[in-house]
């Protein structure tokens, strides 16, 4: 993968504080969800930058949250990041994190998109939009999330299970919103518009989409702006005709999960840690997130690259982790009761 906005990133980042005081032979530890190629070429820039090693170890919530509760005190991890909301929420209400306090982070991120205490900051923001073809679809027949419980779409909406964090979050967001009775409805809606039983990841349904097979996809936009970027050319042309809507811009505005980190509350290098965060919310880090991995950035000084901009600006429905981890258990549970695999 071509990385463009690294390309002078040790210049960019030779003026910052991160490079202040070097912590040669020094490491630290990251317990990730995150498994993206631009994360690695950024711990390596952060690594060749300050002399501290990033180790990474990944696994899903419930392996990361298992493991750090186990391990105590003991616990070699320095910081721990999710690809959702609630799963931030969830460590802190299990006694896994501990608050930070950094200027530099105050500076590099909005209060929205971090904790008032410090127990968490967002990395980048992932709307969660409907994915159509031009040449069968129209963008106005997708207004909202609630137009793919209308009988104009029965049989054609393409969606991953509900064991996909991505729709819980959604779903406990919608319980927030709109209550949830209104959720349930949605939830029973989208079921009776399954083109197929939910199969597959974000790129399954795009693909559905693609090929003919479903007429609008729900999925995070990044899965998008990767396949239409990608190094192979037949992906890209796969998807040349599809189009993002931003649902609910007439209203509570388009759902956005929240790619989170947070300082273990055992951390043996909790110094060297916040340097790390101080790093990913950088603008040249944030920079390379968004061009790379077209998640949306947290630090406001960002310039969109081409791609986000050209889907253009949309109004953000930002729900803080405690809203979204307080209705997952209720999300969970109106997945089941609406058959919702």
């Amino acid at each position: 993968m071509h990385f463009r906005p690294l390309t002078a990133f040790l210049l960019l980042l030779a003026n910052g504080p991160l490079v202040a005081q070097p912590a040669a032979g020094r490491s630290i530890t990251l317990y990730s969800q995150r498994h993206y190629a631009v994360d690695r070429e950024l711990f390596r820039q952060f690594e060749e930058t300050t002399g501290i090693a990033v180790k990474v170890e990944q696994g899903d919530t419930e392996q990361l949250l298992q493991r750090l509760a186990e391990e105590g005190k003991h616990s070699p991890a320095d910081l721990l990041i999710t690809v959702d909301a609630g799963a931030i929420w969830e460590a802190r209400e299990r006694g896994l994190l501990q608050a930070a306090d950094s200027p530099v982070l105050r500076t590099n991120v909005p209060s929205a998109l971090r904790d008032a205490a410090g127990y968490w900051v967002a990395l980048t923001k992932r709307p969660r939009v409907l994915v159509y073809h031009r040449e069968r679809t129209r963008p106005e027949e997708l207004p909202t999330y609630e137009s793919l419980t209308e009988p104009a779409w029965h049989g054609r909406v393409a969606v991953r299970s509900s064991a996909s964090a991505y729709n819980q979050t959604l779903l406990a967001g919608m319980i927030a919103r709109i209550g949830e009775p209104e959720a349930r409805n949605w939830a029973a809606g989208v079921v009776a518009n399954f083109v197929r039983v939910p199969v597959g990841n974000d790129r399954t349904q795009i693909r559905a989409v693609a090929d003919g097979q479903a007429d609008v996809a729900l999925v995070n936009a990044y899965y998008l702006g990767l396949m239409q970027n990608a190094d192979q050319a037949s992906v890209r042309e796969q998807v040349a005709n599809l189009a993002i809507v931003f649902p609910n811009q007439a209203d509570r505005g388009t759902h956005v999960n929240l790619s989170v980190a947070a300082l273990a509350k055992h951390s043996p290098r909790p110094d060297l840690a916040v340097r790390l965060l101080e790093f990913l919310t950088s603008e040249p880090a944030q920079t390379a997130l968004a061009a790379n991995n077209y998640e949306y950035p947290v630090n406001p000084r960002v310039v969109w690259p081409d791609n986000l901009q050209a889907w253009g600006r949309f109004k953000e429905d930002l729900l803080p982790p405690s809203s979204i981890g307080f209705y997952q258990a209720q999300a969970r549970r109106l997945f089941a009761e609406t058959g919702w695999p």
